[in-house]
């Protein structure tokens, strides 16, 4: 395809999000209680982040509950050519650190609260000569939530409900082929939708709960402007500072979890989730001026099952141990695998610290190191490289239960 065929559109900007939290653009430690348990926790009641978990789990009567905490997350990306001559690793930057709070109070039969994470987000930078640069050199994208609930409980079983505000920003930067000279074009976006949520929560033995939670797709409208920089004048029509929009659609999320507490001192969690990545079966791209001709692409993106799990271990009176594994299949097919959806299957260890404190504070912490077992992109429109890396996460949270202190 000629370059003067690239610049109305394909040229402009292709704004699948990189991957470097979780499988897609979906991040699953949301806590560094689960973090360090595989990110397994719907069933678990004992973690604040039932919050975004599973809020249902918190109409136990327990009072205030508040937690917060920050995730750092250190991607490495590496790509080879299918058919060798070159390879690359992402630029070196400062950590991704998507923060969380989750605030409840729980009284007799009911319970209430709000949970604000980052619950999808991505960020790689490529260098700035690589050779697919064309492509992209850097994307970032990130969905703050805001997810209020109210739950009730009924004898063992608790439920809870409640909507979730997202408020989602998208920046992309790549360069631009004009044959003799390179241009550079910069995509800045956002929007904000609404979507809800629902929750269940069993306590059917003291030894074993089951748990289920239900967070609908969000359907979003992103606005802002496409800014063109080092375009020739015989370009110049096409290629100028704009406005532009582009429909997004972030998935459902359905998740089921198991907590079996063989020991008082022991606990086992396993979760079982589907993330609904075929709602991002196309992107289309809309620019002001109509002498720049509109983006379609097919995406393509499956569905998937994860499965992650984990165990815990009350080591001392003030210490806890804990550690775990997950498998995070990518809904990236080959077909449209690129340089700025550079996924692929995820497998994951993890492992973490509790250390409970006077007044009912505790400090939770976790490391978690995930494999990239690699993909090739069979993709005509981009690069044909196989994309694979690791990616290491740790976190650190500060609760406070008003129950541990009265316990005290």
């Amino acid at each position: 395809m000629p370059p003067r065929a690239l610049i109305p559109a394909l040229a402009i900007l292709l704004l699948l999000p990189a991957n470097v939290l979780a499988a897609g653009f979906a991040i699953s430690e949301q806590s560094p209680v689960a973090g360090a348990t595989g990110g397994a926790g719907v069933a678990r009641s004992s973690d604040n982040a039932a919050g975004w978990y599973c809020p249902a789990a918190l109409a136990d009567g327990n009072g205030w509950r508040v937690t917060a905490g920050v995730l750092l997350a250190f991607p490495m990306i590496t790509t080879e050519a299918l058919e060798g001559g070159w390879d690359e690793q992402t630029a070196a930057t400062p950590p991704s650190t998507p923060p969380h709070l989750y605030l409840s109070y729980a009284k007799g039969s009911w319970t209430a609260g709000v949970a604000f994470n980052v619950p999808f987000g991505s960020r790689v930078k490529w260098p700035d000569a690589w050779a697919g640069r064309f492509e992209t050199v850097s994307s970032e994208l990130a969905t703050y939530r805001l997810a209020p609930f109210f739950g009730l409980r009924f004898g063992q079983v608790r439920v809870a409900a409640g909507i979730h505000v997202d408020i989602t920003q998208l920046q992309v930067n790549k360069r631009l082929d004009f044959v003799d000279q390179e241009g550079q074009v910069r995509l800045d976006l956002s929007g904000v939708g609404v979507g809800g949520h629902l929750s269940i929560y069993l306590q059917l033995l003291d030894q074993l709960s089951l748990a289920a939670t239900y967070k609908s797709r969000t359907v979003l409208s992103l606005n802002g402007t496409a800014a063109f920089d080092q375009v020739p004048m015989a370009f110049s029509a096409k290629a100028h500072d704009q406005t532009a929009s582009a429909g997004y659609t972030l998935p459902d999320l359905i998740m089921v979890g198991a907590e079996y507490t063989p020991h008082p001192r022991v606990s086992i969690v396993l979760d079982l989730g589907v993330t609904v990545w075929s709602v991002y079966d196309a992107l289309d791209v809309d620019f002001q001026d109509e002498a720049t001709s509109d983006l379609h692409q097919d995406t393509s993106w499956e569905t998937q099952v994860f499965i992650r799990g984990g165990a815990e271990a009350r080591a001392l009176p003030w210490l806890k141990l804990r550690g775990g594994i997950f498998y995070d299949p990518t809904p990236v097919p080959e077909e449209t695998l690129a340089a700025n959806s550079p996924d692929s299957d995820r497998l994951g260890f993890s492992a973490g610290l509790g250390f409970s404190l006077p007044l009912g504070f505790t400090i939770d912490l976790f490391y978690t190191h995930a494999l990239m077992l690699g993909q090739p992109s069979t993709n005509d429109e981009n690069l044909h490289a196989r994309y694979g890396g690791n990616l290491h996460l740790a976190g650190l949270g500060l609760s406070w239960n008003s129950a541990g202190m009265e316990l005290e």
